[in-house]
Formats: C-alpha cells, sequence, structure tokens
C-alpha cells in the first residue's frame, strides 16, 4: 500500500519502477521504526494501560486500520497527560509523547 492524501492505495511493489518501489519499502521501513520506539518508549511504565493501548495500535497499524491506530494514538495522548507527574514523570511523558506524535504524523493522523 502507498500513501497519498491521507489514504492508503493498493499497489504491488513488485510492479512499480525502481524508485517508487523503494519508497513504499521506505515508508514502511519508517512506520516499523517509529512503532518500535513507541513500544520502547512505554517499556515498564505503569500503569500497565500504556502497553496495552500500544499494542492496540500496532494490531491496528497491522491490519492496516490507520483512522483506528489514529484514535488509539490520541487516547495513549490523554493517558500520558493524565499520568504525567503522577505515574510518570515529565521525561517519560515527554518521551511516550514524542515517539507517539512522530508515529501519527507518519500514518497520516490529524492530532
Amino acid at each position: 500500500k502507498i500513501f497519498d492524501s491521507n489514504t492508503f492505495l493498493n499497489c504491488n511493489p513488485t510492479n512499480l519502477p525502481t524508485q517508487d518501489k523503494l519508497d513504499v519499502f521506505e515508508v514502511l521501513g519508517t512506520i516499523a521504526s517509529a512503532l518500535a520506539d513507541l513500544q520502547s518508549s512505554v517499556e515498564g511504565l505503569s500503569p500497565p494501560a500504556f502497553g496495552k493501548k500500544v499494542a492496540v495500535i500496532s494490531k491496528k497499524i497491522g491490519k492496516e486500520n490507520f483512522k483506528g491506530a489514529c484514535g488509539s494514538l490520541n487516547g495513549l495522548l490523554g493517558l500520558t497527560q493524565a499520568q504525567r507527574r503522577k505515574k510518570i514523570t515529565e521525561q517519560q511523558a515527554d518521551t511516550v509523547m514524542a515517539a507517539a506524535m512522530f508515529l501519527a504524523n507518519i500514518i497520516g493522523c490529524e492530532i
């Protein structure tokens, strides 16, 4: 799938010109990397809802449900704000928020 104007279009990368193939794989790699960064940012955080929300986001991205992933990212941002200076430090909150916003921008969320 390739991203175009906030929608994903079906494509078969093997049928694309070489540069377009590289662009498709670069986008997919960027999403995977951003998701890994988000997962890393919530490791060990309490409450466990952080990890659960990221698992849901990952599952939705895996199913190409980007609109749903955006909604879940918004929920993670809300949880992060609610737990800032309570269950997580300012630095932890900033790290989670930066990772979530980076992923949101990549998949086209309007947050």
